[in-house]
C-alpha cells in the first residue's frame, strides 16, 4: 500500500530561512520585565527575635522575684526561739543521733552499689 504512494516530500522550507531564524524569534519576544525583590519591612523581620527577648526577660524578672521573695537576706536572723529553751545536751543528743543515722545510711548504700 505504501509502495503505490509517491515518495516525494509534499513540504517545502523557503530559501534561507534559517538563517535568521533565531534572531527573528528573539525579535518577535516580549521583553522580560525585571523583577524587583520584595523588601519585608523590619518589624515583619526582627518581630520573632522581639518577642523571644520579651518572653526571656519577662521569665528573669519573675525568676528574680521569685529568688528575692523566698531567700534570706543577708543581715536577718532566723527563729532560733524554740532552741533557747532546750538545754544543750539535748540538742548534742540530737546531733549524735542525727550523724549515727546519716552514717547507718552511707554504710548501708556502699554495700548495697558496691558489691
Amino acid at each position: 500500500m505504501l509502495e503505490n504512494k509517491n515518495k516525494k516530500n509534499p513540504f517545502t522550507v523557503p530559501e534561507n530561512y534559517f538563517q535568521n531564524f533565531n534572531a527573528e524569534i528573539m525579535n518577535n519576544l516580549p521583553e522580560k520585565e525585571v523583577k524587583k525583590s520584595k523588601t519585608m519591612p523590619l518589624w515583619k523581620t526582627v518581630s520573632r527575635w522581639v518577642a523571644v527577648a520579651a518572653a526571656v526577660t519577662g521569665m528573669a524578672f519573675v525568676g528574680m522575684h521569685y529568688m528575692d521573695n523566698n531567700t534570706q537576706q543577708p543581715g536577718t536572723t532566723a527563729d532560733y526561739s524554740g532552741y533557747a529553751s532546750e538545754d544543750s545536751s539535748t540538742l548534742e543528743n540530737d546531733y549524735y543521733l542525727f550523724l549515727e543515722e546519716d552514717a547507718t545510711r552511707m554504710a548501708y548504700r556502699d554495700a548495697i552499689f558496691n558489691e
